[in-house]
This record gives structure tokens, C-alpha cells and sequence, in this order.
């Protein structure tokens, strides 16, 4: 298999459906993600796609927060959850950085963050 095969075939089932439709949407079958194909997944993913499937994003920062406070005795607000979310992508992405997922999520995850920043 040559290496756009192997990129065309990569494995499906990671991804939710909505957030593969996002992908093959703004993709469009092109080997790899252009910035306005992953800020375009990432639009969808945080404005339509995300409250739908897990709910607020505020109320699950926030929820995540206290958690990780409780586990570390250290206060974590909401905006600094979306940090540490895209500390976990980064080490991802450096493992595997064509792995569309980890980007879109990135962007996500800093979307999400500065947007609890501003409610902190």
C-alpha cells in the first residue's frame, strides 16, 4: 500500500461519528487536513457536535476542575483544565503528528478554554 492508502485507511472508529463527518467534510479526501480544514472540524466539533454528545463544556471543566483539585490539593479553574486537556494532545500529537484528531482537538480544547477564561 503506498502512503496515501494507508492515510485514506486509517482506522475509523476513533473518531465519533460527528466529529468524522466534520473531518470528511472540511477533508474533502485530501491526504492531509489544511489549518481551515482543521479550524472548520474544530468549529463543528465545539458548536454543534460537543453539547449534543457530552454536554456543557463549562459545567465539564468545571466538574473536571474540582476533581483535580481534590486529587492534587491545588486549585485548577476551568480555563487551566483546557491547558492540561491540550498538554495531553500535545503529547499525542508529538507521537503521531498526522493524526488529525489531536490537532482538531487542540483547537478545541483552546477555543473552549479561552472562552471559560473570560467566566472564570
Amino acid at each position: 500500500r503506498s502512503d496515501q492508502q494507508a492515510h485514506q485507511q486509517q482506522p475509523r472508529l476513533k473518531y465519533s461519528p460527528h466529529k468524522r463527518r466534520a473531518i470528511n467534510n472540511a477533508n474533502k479526501g485530501k491526504p492531509s487536513m489544511h489549518r481551515s480544514d482543521i479550524l472548520e472540524a474544530t468549529r463543528q466539533a465545539v458548536t454543534v457536535d460537543r453539547a449534543a454528545t457530552h454536554g456543557s463544556v463549562e459545567d465539564n471543566f468545571i466538574n473536571l476542575g474540582a476533581i483535580w483539585s481534590a486529587r492534587l490539593g491545588v486549585p485548577i479553574s476551568a480555563h487551566q483544565v483546557a491547558i492540561m486537556l491540550i498538554d495531553l494532545k500535545t503529547v499525542r500529537a508529538w507521537g503521531n503528528p498526522k493524526h488529525d484528531d489531536n490537532w482538531i482537538d487542540m483547537a478545541g480544547y483552546a477555543a473552549c478554554g479561552g472562552e471559560c477564561a473570560s467566566s472564570d
